[in-house]
């Protein structure tokens, strides 16, 4: 009995802290602020500048998704449905990121709101092998989205406005600019993997480790040639390699992964012929 009563104390000492994922949140868009404001003194090249802004905001994307708590489904409904309404009100009304304020309340709103829905989804996952799936979908959806002219996120890159509202930005070292770099779909699905390693007992700190690899990986890629790139096939690529568990499907999960991703694609095509 003694061993059992134990357990829930222990399972919830594992869960992170509400407190810690806000102030982490927080404490991310004060440093954002900081250093736009420090920027234009920083001595460093376009291409330097670059990685460097890319780091710091994938290290918080990373760092934040590792600390979601378990959030009950009207908590997730309130945090998501409160930053959404925001962004899609700055949306509509043409309001374009352009200064540190702005890039501020942007960041607070998708750090809340895509790593909490990410995790929901995340720990709703019923097996390691189930996560193959969905990184089978999200990278062939991310992939057409962003490749495809007529895909939705290749339109939003085009939109600066919509771009600037829907994205992570941060300063790049050296101007005064504030640019988008990282998107909404690249937070939830961190924060998905995390938070599906997290129910699993799968070694969190080496996926992140890969996360953060497949993120470089990104970057590079998108500095040599010179366009925007889908993230999400890169994070895949990283889970997968980071948990071997995952590669475990029966042959029946195999063909409904591949029907899946077929129909996606499919209903994204269609739909961008519809437009």
């Amino acid at each position: 009995m003694s061993g059992l009563s134990r357990l829930p104390t222990e399972a919830r000492s594992a869960e992170p802290r509400g407190s810690r994922w806000a102030a982490l949140i927080l404490g991310s868009a004060l440093v954002q602020a900081s250093f736009a404001f420090a920027s234009p003194a920083m001595r460093l090249s376009v291409e330097v500048g670059y990685f460097v802004a890319f780091a710091m905001v994938v290290g918080f994307v990373v760092a934040i998704s590792l600390g979601v708590p378990r959030l009950s489904a009207r908590q997730t409904w309130c945090v998501c449905s409160l930053a959404g309404a925001t962004l899609a009100v700055m949306a509509s009304m043409r309001i374009q990121v352009d200064n540190i304020g702005l890039a501020a309340l942007v960041w607070v709103c998708i750090m809340f709101g895509c790593s909490a829905l990410g995790a929901a989804v995340g720990r709703a996952v019923e097996k390691p092998g189930h996560i193959l799936v969905v990184v089978l979908l999200s990278a062939a959806v991310d992939a057409y989205s962003v490749l495809a002219p007529e895909g939705v996120s290749a339109a939003v890159v085009e939109n600066e406005v919509l771009l600037s509202v829907l994205a992570l930005s941060w300063a790049f070292p050296g101007t005064a600019q504030v640019l988008p770099l990282l998107g909404m779909g690249d937070v939830t699905m961190t924060s998905l993997y995390l938070a599906a390693g997290l129910a699993h007992a799968l070694p969190r700190g080496r996926c992140a480790a890969w996360l953060l690899a497949g993120y470089a990986a990104v970057a590079v890629a998108v500095f040599v040639m010179g366009r925007s790139l889908p993230a999400l096939p890169f994070l895949g690529v990283a889970v997968v390699l980071a948990w071997p568990q995952t590669r475990r499907l029966e042959r029946r999960e195999w063909w409904v992964a591949l029907a899946g991703v077929a129909l996606a694609l499919g209903l994204m095509a269609s739909l961008s012929a519809l437009r």
